[in-house]
């Protein structure tokens, strides 16, 4: 599991298509959902009790919830109901 913190969250965001999973840490749910992207190489996990400021900074009110990132900018969110099509949509 590759966890973000306030430290390295632009600089690993910055560049290229990543995923970024705002959870609690650990969570049988983080397990799934990350057995399920293992395929994707930028996944990244940021333990929103643990940073607060990036959780507040993205709005976070729902846990687990992915935030699919360009360039370092957010292009989609995908809810726990969401995973799926996220996975499809990679896959093709």
């Amino acid at each position: 599991m590759n966890l973000l913190t306030s430290q390295n969250f632009t600089k690993e965001i910055s560049s290229g298509d990543s995923l970024v999973i705002f959870s609690f840490v650990p969570s049988s749910l983080l397990t799934g959902i990350l057995a399920n992207l293992s395929f994707f190489p930028r996944t990244f996990v940021v333990n929103i009790e643990e940073e607060r400021d990036l959780a507040a900074k993205y709005n976070i009110r729902i846990s687990p919830i992915v935030y699919r990132f360009k360039d370092g900018e957010a292009i989609n969110t995908y809810k726990l109901n969401e995973i799926e099509a996220l996975i499809c949509i990679l896959k093709s």
